[in-house]
């Protein structure tokens, strides 16, 4: 995403990785704080994907355990790559 918007040329490149990070930020809270669903045209969707807990097993000790249910951010592109 960068290198697309550095492209214009118009700001120093660290501005511009400012710029994306502010942005993922906000996209990241949106998503995890509301369970809510953001889509970027010609970009992707990004969503809360919710993990269950599973069942684990530590190698060294040979104990099982459920680990805790987790939910994690998820990004489906909407870009295809031309070949």
């Amino acid at each position: 995403m960068n290198r697309f918007i550095n492209t214009k040329k118009a700001l120093p490149k660290v501005r511009y990785h400012e710029i994306a990070e502010a942005l993922f930020e906000e996209i990241h809270k949106s998503v995890m704080e509301n369970d809510t669903e953001v889509r970027i045209a010609k970009f992707g969707t990004f969503k809360a994907k919710h993990m269950g807990a599973t069942k684990r097993r530590n190698p060294k000790t040979g104990e099982t355990f459920t680990s805790e249910p987790k939910v994690r951010m998820s990004f489906h592109s909407h870009v295809t790559k031309n070949a």
